[in-house]
């Protein structure tokens, strides 16, 4: 996760290892501007989840609550939040009930989840932290700009 550059890396990296480590479909959905849940832009991989009930994650989003669900033809919602901040939800589809009943993989997957929204925090305040820095370069060269032009 350390490696990503952006929200379409932790969400190919998390799907993945969610494939290799639960034998389950999964797909992380990222709000809008307008905090609607949707699915990344990128292309998915062959075993990302499809089809979700995206009303089902969204309330999961709104809620901040998980919405699990203890059937192989029902996906869990996961919300995703890091310092108050929601930053997406996490849809699995288990194919397995021991992967629903185990509580060491519930604990795997717990601190996995955290893992992911320590990642998405981390991406959101560098690219806040980056604006912040363009802005004020902006602001500068403006300036000097003025400067430049004005009346002597």
């Amino acid at each position: 996760m350390s490696d990503a550059k952006n929200s379409q890396a932790v969400a190919r990296i998390a799907v993945q290892h969610i494939h290799n480590d639960f034998a389950a479909s999964a797909v992380l959905l990222f709000p809008d501007v307008n905090n609607h849940l949707n699915y990344p832009s990128e292309k998915p991989l062959r075993h990302s989840l499809r089809g979700v009930n995206l009303a089902a994650a969204q309330r999961a989003f709104e809620l901040r609550t998980i919405e699990r669900h203890y059937d192989l033809k029902t996906p869990s919602y996961f919300p995703l939040e890091h310092s108050q901040t929601m930053l997406g939800v996490l849809a699995i589809q288990f194919v397995t009930m021991s992967a629903l009943s185990n509580p060491e993989l519930t604990t795997f997957l717990d601190t996995f989840r955290n893992l992911i929204a320590q990642t998405l925090e981390r991406l959101r305040l560098t690219e806040q932290a980056n604006n912040a820095s363009l802005k004020a370069e902006t602001e500068s060269l403006r300036n000097e700009f003025r400067m430049i032009c004005a009346p002597h």
